[in-house]
Order: C-alpha cells, then structure tokens, then sequence
C-alpha cells in the first residue's frame, strides 16, 4: 500500500515490480473538496466494478456472529480478501 498522507510520493522500481510479479494502481481514498469531483470518481468506481474491469479477490465470507472468530485468526489469513456478511 503506498499512501500520501506524509504529502509525498513513493518512487517505484518498475524492474522490482516485473521481477517480483507485482502490480501498484492509483486509487483515490479521501474526499475531494468538490462534491461534483467526487460524484463522478464514486460513479467511475462503480461503473468499473460493474464491468468488472476492477475487482478485489474475495478469499472467505463471514457471518456477523463469526467476528470474534475471524479476527483471531487473522494472524495467518490466507489469500483475497475477508468479508463479513452483515445482513441476509
């Protein structure tokens, strides 16, 4: 994860990244001052997910009463991402 919140940028070493077989994408993870702005960055994302052309690997899926469980077996998770189904 590469972040701005120190209001610099982090160089990337496109060599590292083909040898080591990783990828970096941009995401916008604040609000923009303009409400306009982020209407159409929200819309864009949502249209980008529908299409499936971004996606987030999903490796277990969770009922809400399993938490405590989940979170404790966090130390080793194994690959995608967990998610936790909060209703129906």
């Amino acid at each position: 994860m590469i972040g701005l919140a120190a209001g610099t940028t982090v160089p990337l070493d496109s060599a590292d990244m083909l040898l080591r077989n990783y990828s970096a994408v941009g995401v916008l993870a604040g609000p923009d001052k303009d409400p306009d702005v982020e209407a159409a960055v929200w819309s864009r994302l949502t249209r980008l997910a529908a299409e499936q052309t971004i996606t987030t690997p999903v490796g277990t899926v969770h009922s809400f009463i399993d938490v405590p469980d989940m979170i404790a077996g966090q130390g080793a998770p194994g690959p995608g991402k967990s998610v936790v189904r909060v209703a129906g």
